[in-house]
């Protein structure tokens, strides 16, 4: 991940936290450090994010109101909702992998992007809760919640 990307990312975890105290004066023998980034963008969501992820330069943030997606090149933020391809609106999870694609848990079921295609992973959890926490690798995804934990590799779940 990028400087510019973890400047964003921390960014966003730490927009609800209230700024810390400068030094009065700085002290002998500490050096006197620069800003982190002179004019980072920064984004704040009015809910909390559910969950963060990067790959192929891009951040992924998932949210009640669907996954904000980063452009590390452009600066580009776009949100991302059943609208535009998602199971769901309601973000409870995001892995990313630079090879298996974008798994996104959402209240409407998992979906999946990869190679330019958004598409709906096919059942394969028992009926309840949907996952919250993801994992993805080159050729699997592992999927985590109230219902334990489920391994799917190609289509099927384990």
């Amino acid at each position: 991940m990028s400087r510019r990307a973890a400047v964003w990312c921390l960014s966003l975890l730490l927009s609800g936290c209230p700024a810390p105290r400068p030094d009065p004066a700085p002290r002998p023998g500490r050096p006197v450090l620069p800003p982190l980034a002179p004019a980072v963008p920064t984004y704040s969501e009015r809910l909390p994010f559910t969950s963060l992820a990067a790959a192929q330069n891009h951040l992924y943030a998932g949210t009640a109101q669907g996954l904000l997606r980063f452009d590390e090149a452009t600066g580009a933020l776009v949100r991302l909702t059943r609208e535009s391809g998602l199971a769901g609106d309601r973000v409870f999870g995001v892995a990313a992998h630079y090879a298996s694609g974008v798994w996104v848990a959402t209240d409407g079921g998992l979906s999946r992007f990869h190679a330019g295609v958004w598409r709906q992973v096919k059942p394969g959890l028992p009926p309840g809760p949907p996952p919250t926490r993801l994992a993805a690798t080159r050729e699997a995804l592992w999927a985590g919640g109230p219902r334990g934990l489920a391994l799917l590799t190609g289509e099927r779940w384990r």
